[in-house]
């Protein structure tokens, strides 16, 4: 698998606009500010008890938009993805589900940049039939757990994996 260095050299020499965006700080900045921003938004829906809902028809595109460009730059877009869903107030089942599946076409998509990237190589095709029986046997496990979570606790756990996300971006930018 590439690291974290080799994904975000080929992106910082990629030419055209989004390489230009790249190129404006380290990845070091990036995952503060990301940090920052996680820990700030979660903990202010945490302890004002404030409902996140998206109030326009552009801001679902815009949480689409912010979660892929910081997949793009950083690697980590899924904390974003998951304050963007729990704005539309979905039951825990439909937030996880549209959450998996937005996941797995990113990593299809991901996966394909690797293979021609030369990231991944025919030792590694070995492990991938267990880690889709990984992915399938907790995806299954998950949704029991999930059935029996009510939703405003779910919410209020998701956000309390942002923060910790948040604080994770920030910590693991300074090694």
């Amino acid at each position: 698998m590439a690291s974290d260095f080799e994904v975000w050299y080929s992106l910082n020499h990629y030419d055209g606009p989004w390489g230009t965006i790249f190129r404006l700080f380290s990845a070091q900045v990036y995952s503060i500010a990301l940090g920052l921003f996680l820990i700030g938004i979660s903990s202010y829906f945490l302890f004002f008890k404030t409902k996140l809902i998206f109030a326009g028809k552009w801001l679902p595109y815009l949480g689409g938009g912010l979660s892929g460009l910081l997949t793009g730059m950083i690697g980590s877009g899924g904390a974003v993805r998951s304050l963007a869903l729990t704005t539309f107030n979905l039951n825990p089942l439909t937030f996880t589900a549209t959450s998996t599946l937005i996941d797995f076409g990113g990593d299809i998509f991901r996966f394909f940049i690797y293979l021609e990237k030369g990231y991944l190589n025919s030792a590694h095709y070995f492990y991938f039939p267990f880690l889709l029986m990984i992915a399938l046997g907790a995806n299954w496990l998950a949704r029991i757990w999930i059935k029996r979570i009510p939703k405003e606790r779910f919410e209020k756990i998701v956000l309390i994996f942002v923060f910790i996300m948040g604080l994770v971006s920030i910590g693991t930018s300074f090694i």
